[in-house]
């Protein structure tokens, strides 16, 4: 009787206890793409001016995201803001993490197609709330997403492949 009580046990809680690592690194990973690009929108509208989040994906897993500053040099067309520009102003939203690293555990699908010259994804955030970037695919713990941003609202989309 003991005996079958704990092989019961035993299946029951070992599958589950194997699975806890694996969705423990899933949710880690969307929450800091989610993270990194909510950070860029709001430093873009804090700071009034455009940010980037460029995606340095690693040789073959992972990747590291970087929120960088728009600049005239580095920006595909010509933005011009609807207000005028907020000065830079101390504040929380602007001097908060500027990187974030991605676990190996990420693997990109076809992202070859969407870097640029310089071998980065860019998703752009303007003052205004409006982004822009591509549609990415990824696999993480066995599962696939699409990792994107609503061009009007700015807000990242992380969408369930499967």
């Amino acid at each position: 009787m003991v005996t079958l009580i704990v092989a019961m046990l035993v299946a029951v809680v070992v599958p589950r206890v194997a699975r806890t690592p694996r969705r423990m690194t899933v949710e880690q990973t969307l929450t800091t793409l989610r993270q990194a690009l909510v950070n860029a929108a709001s430093r873009a509208r804090a700071g009034g001016q455009v940010q980037f989040v460029l995606l340095h994906p690693g040789p073959d897993r992972g990747g590291k995201l970087e929120i960088t500053l728009g600049t005239a040099e580095n920006m595909t067309h010509e933005w011009r803001p609807s207000r005028p520009s907020a000065a830079a102003r101390p504040n929380a939203v602007l001097d908060s993490l500027s990187e974030y690293d991605l676990p190996a555990a990420v693997a990109w699908q076809d992202i070859d197609d969407k870097l640029d010259e310089d071998g980065v994804c860019r998703f752009v955030f303007y003052p205004d709330g409006q982004a822009a970037g591509p549609v990415l695919s990824f696999t993480v713990g066995g599962e696939s997403f699409t990792l994107s941003v609503d061009p009007v609202t700015g807000r990242p989309l992380i969408e369930n492949a499967q």
